[in-house]
């Protein structure tokens, strides 16, 4: 057993260092991966192994806040553009800076007058993005940093697009679901057993839908506590599966084994892969580096994939090739990539099948959530629609028995 060092991320906090005690790298990453960590990079450590947090206890105390890297990247590129210099750009910065983002501007500011270079007062930190520090180091070989700049808010705008599109498309839907179950239970739970107490009285034989009412009357009032308590322990149940990184984990995994829902969510991945991949190759670091560094955002069952193509890479296949090998590429990324390798515009050409793809992707869920809505509608409708039957059919009944 050793200690092996791992530089991790969740959710939008800063990369931590964590140490696990494991016989390899790769039992290191399974431990990480079932706290919910995001692993970034790992090394083999002696020193004493921290104790990892537990998952959920992010806000550790002693932790850095992390910083809005687009928001960082923007104000800066605005900045570098109207003639300051790095040094005096975050100056201002760190002088107007509010919360948890004043100390730490003022740390790299610190950093860049004690003669570190941007990309190492960044990274030092450990609260800015790791691809924006990887594009400002290679540009600051290649003197543009406002355009490496651009290119990193460029990525971010696409990435937030992306995203903003799934949360909308998925607001309504919940929403619908979400006020359908509070009528439904209102209706089971309160309207039901009070509407059967007209039928409790009558004698002989009832119809069908009185006795049914009759019976879960009864039911709620000699049961209620215990339906009250199995219902708020399915949705604390609930809950609890989607803030578990191993519940949500397991999900995910079996949601990709459907065929088709499982074959957009890679198609979505392997966006994010290519346009991060063609941004860094557009910045000047090269296709083993960048597709390493971009590898990281991957899930864990596309990263083996993903280190094989880059053994392969390495190994003097071109990336098409690779890619294509690992099952990390479509026919229309094959035939883009093929046309990048042969004009010398590789960045270019995957910049293009990301958006190819992300097209595709946006039209997949917007076609499924014009299914989706009347469908959760019709069924909504349908079962609010029985309890009513339910309720007014014996009235009706009876009535015309009067007759």
């Amino acid at each position: 057993m050793q200690n092996i060092v791992l530089w991790c991320l969740r959710g939008q906090g800063a990369p931590t260092a964590i140490a696990f005690q494991a016989g390899s790298r790769t039992d290191a990453v399974r431990q990480a991966e079932a706290q919910g960590w995001r692993v970034l990079d790992a090394g083999v450590s002696s020193a004493p192994a921290p104790r990892a947090p537990a998952p959920g206890l992010s806000f550790a105390i002693g932790r850095r806040p992390a910083i809005a890297s687009d928001l960082f990247a923007d104000q800066l590129a605005t900045l570098l553009q109207a003639g300051i210099g790095p040094v005096e750009a975050l100056r201002a910065l760190a002088s107007q800076a509010r919360g948890g983002a004043a100390p730490l501007l003022k740390d790299v500011l610190g950093r860049l007058e004690q003669g570190h270079t941007l990309a190492g007062a960044l990274e030092a930190t450990q609260a800015f993005d790791d691809l924006l520090i990887a594009l400002i180091r290679a540009a600051e070989e290649t003197s543009d940093l406002p355009q490496a700049l651009e290119r990193y808010l460029q990525h971010a705008q696409q990435s937030k697009s992306v995203r903003q599109r799934i949360v909308t498309a998925s607001i309504y839907p919940v929403v619908l679901l979400l006020v359908g179950g509070l009528v439904m239970v209102f209706l089971l739970v309160w309207v039901v057993p009070r509407f059967s107490g007209v039928f409790a009285s009558m004698h002989g034989e009832l119809p069908w839908a009185a006795t049914l009412m009759l019976r879960w009357g009864e039911l709620v009032k000699s049961h209620g506590s215990f339906l009250l308590l199995v219902l708020g322990t399915l949705v604390g149940g609930l809950v609890f599966a989607g803030a578990s990184p191993a519940v949500r984990a397991a999900l995910f995994a079996r949601l990709l084994r459907q065929r088709h829902v499982g074959y957009y969510v890679q198609l979505m991945y392997l966006s994010r892969l290519y346009r991060t991949v063609g941004m860094l190759l557009d910045g000047g670091i090269a296709f083993p580096r960048s597709f390493q560094m971009a590898s990281r955002l991957l899930p864990a069952h596309l990263r083996h994939a993903a280190e094989e193509a880059l053994e392969a890479v390495r190994s003097g296949r071109s990336p098409s090739t690779a890619l294509e090998a690992a099952g990390l590429s479509s026919p229309v990324a094959q035939q883009l990539l093929l046309v990048g390798e042969r004009s010398g515009d590789l960045g270019a050409m995957m910049t293009k099948v990301a958006s190819f793809h992300e097209g595709e992707t946006a039209r997949a869920i917007e076609r499924f959530m014009r299914a989706l809505e009347p469908t959760i509608m019709a069924l909504m409708g349908l079962a609010i629609g029985f309890v009513v039957v339910v309720m007014y059919l014996p009235i009706f009944e009876l009535a015309s028995a009067i007759r």
